[in-house]
């Protein structure tokens, strides 16, 4: 797979949503931990890789309209589902909802006294951005709710969940099949050294896929793959 530079468009309202965003998640952390909270651990997306998610989900990046709903495995505070609920809310040919899934549960060490405030976090941060009409938070196991309900056409899948490689490979598994024609997948950490159950996941799916039924992007740690539209 051959990853290229994602072409961001880099408007200035999109850099403000962007700001915005950031400054907002990152307040009501301070506000519920003090002051010394990591703001890297608040939203773990650089600008780039939000500006990126914001661009995908408003279609402003797709050739021909593509129906279907957004999926995102793994919420944490909300930042990324946030910036993608504005994408939603600001296009005018995006017809859909968010839908964002996280069990809150989280096992990588560095992460787990975060993980014990952050389902409280987001729900003030939705609160705070007034986005529920454009998201439905899920509180499941992304695998069990993906395996038991998840039947419908999907435009964009952003997994950034566990990071291991069985329950990546199941929510692959479970999103793949209802992927549509002009669709987005993306994966968080795909590229990291320090975690590699992503990158293992994503490989193992594309050694059984036509590599030129795809395009391969990437903005920092995001692996931003889309499905070509192919017209025979």
């Amino acid at each position: 797979m051959d990853f290229q530079p994602f072409p961001l468009i880099e408007d200035d309202k999109t850099k403000q949503i962007v700001a915005d965003v950031q400054a907002i998640c990152y307040k009501v952390a301070q506000d519920n931990r003090g002051d010394d909270v990591d703001s890297a651990y608040v939203v773990q997306h650089s600008a780039d890789e939000l500006h990126a998610l914001y661009e995908i989900a408003s279609g402003i990046h797709d050739s021909f309209p593509v129906e279907g709903h957004i999926l995102q495995c793994g919420i944490f505070c909300g930042g990324s589902a946030f910036t993608m609920a504005h994408a939603i809310r600001d296009s005018a040919t995006i017809n859909t909802q968010l839908i964002a899934i996280d069990s809150y549960t989280k096992d990588y060490r560095p992460l787990r006294q975060l993980f014990d405030d952050a389902h409280h976090e987001f729900r003030e941060n939705l609160w705070e951005f007034r986005l529920h009409e454009h998201i439905v938070a899920v509180l499941s196991d992304t695998v069990s709710f993906l395996r038991s309900f998840w039947r419908y056409p999907v435009r964009l899948a952003f997994i950034d969940s566990s990071h291991h490689y069985e329950p990546t490979r199941q929510e692959i598994e479970h999103i793949f099949p209802h992927l549509q024609k002009g669709s987005w997948l993306i994966f968080h950490d795909y590229f990291s050294e320090e975690v590699t159950g992503v990158s293992r996941a994503v490989n193992e799916l594309f050694e059984n896929q036509p590599l030129n039924d795809y395009e391969f992007f990437r903005v920092h740690e995001l692996a931003i793959i889309r499905k070509k539209v192919i017209i025979v």
